[in-house]
């Protein structure tokens, strides 16, 4: 799990960020044709969504351009979940589709 700080008014914000390193289970759930695996991606996507609105609305308690690019940080970050949840669906529609 990669942990990092965001420094607002004297408090530290934990960002996990364990999404990353579990990107390619996503793709992984397929082959093995795992569809619990699939649903635990989607739960993980789910806690990111989750996080992201928090380091969003701690973002905005900063400047303007540290606001922003944060803003956009997290932004991309939470697509990339989305796709990766977009990814987990389809195995387990697929899976599915194979039974």
């Amino acid at each position: 799990m990669v942990i990092m700080k965001l420094n607002s008014n004297r408090a530290s914000i934990p960002i996990a960020l364990i999404f990353l390193k579990d990107l390619p289970f996503h793709i992984e759930s397929f082959f093995r044709k795992n569809i619990q695996a699939a649903n635990e991606n989607i739960e993980t996507v789910t806690k990111l969504e989750q996080l992201c609105q928090e380091i969003n609305t701690s973002a905005l308690k900063q400047e303007g351009a540290v606001a922003i690019s944060l803003g956009y940080i997290v932004e991309s970050i939470r697509r990339i979940g989305e796709y990766a949840e977009d990814i987990s669906e389809t195995v387990i529609n697929h899976l599915i589709g194979e039974e």
